[in-house]
């Protein structure tokens, strides 16, 4: 009798009082997008999300937007504005920037599942360093300054190392290009 009249008072604030409050911080997800992530493998991989618990992850992949492109889509242009980074978690995407001097398109990279791009412009808001053009059907998760606000609100701790792990993701670019250039 107590102990369910407790439950029961429990349910009733979080309903009226929690619900409200998370839902101004919390994007929803809908049932399919949740279940079409296969979080065990694929954001798994991802750099990003190294060093958080399996909740952790599912945490970071509430907040974030879940897209789709389709082979030769354009889902980076070089010298655009932009604010989001992406978490590939199917396909396979290829890296190009201009080069002035010979007036073509050289590949960077190819990337694949679990890879993240776009980081930089969303770092430091300036214009797309390279292109990124889908090789095949590709998903992936895009994160905003929003998305990325709403998790150090939410869930600091992961929030921490996120941020961490971004700053070991762009260490090892910088380190990378620094021995292919000397």
């Amino acid at each position: 009798g107590i102990l369910s009249a407790i439950v029961m008072i429990c349910a009733l604030v979080a309903d009226l009082l929690l619900t409200p409050i998370l839902l101004t911080s919390v994007q929803l997800a809908t049932i399919q997008e949740l279940t079409s992530l296969k979080l065990n493998t694929e954001l798994q991989k991802s750099p990003l999300l190294q060093g958080l618990s399996m909740w952790g992850i599912k945490k970071i992949a509430l907040f974030g937007n879940l897209r789709d492109a389709q082979k030769d889509d354009l889902l980076i242009k070089q010298g655009d504005e932009g604010n989001e980074m992406y978490i590939l978690l199917d396909g396979q995407v290829e890296v190009t920037r201009f080069n002035e001097e010979e007036k073509k398109e050289v590949v960077i990279a190819t990337l694949g599942p679990g890879d993240i791009i776009g980081e930089q412009s969303l770092l430091e808001n300036v214009p797309r360093s390279a292109s990124v053009r889908a090789l095949s059907a590709t998903r992936f998760v895009m994160y905003d300054w929003e998305g990325l606000r709403r998790i150090e609100k939410s869930a600091k701790k992961s929030a921490s190392q996120v941020y961490k792990n971004l700053a070991a993701i762009l260490s090892n670019r910088l380190r990378d290009t620094t021995e292919r250039l000397f």
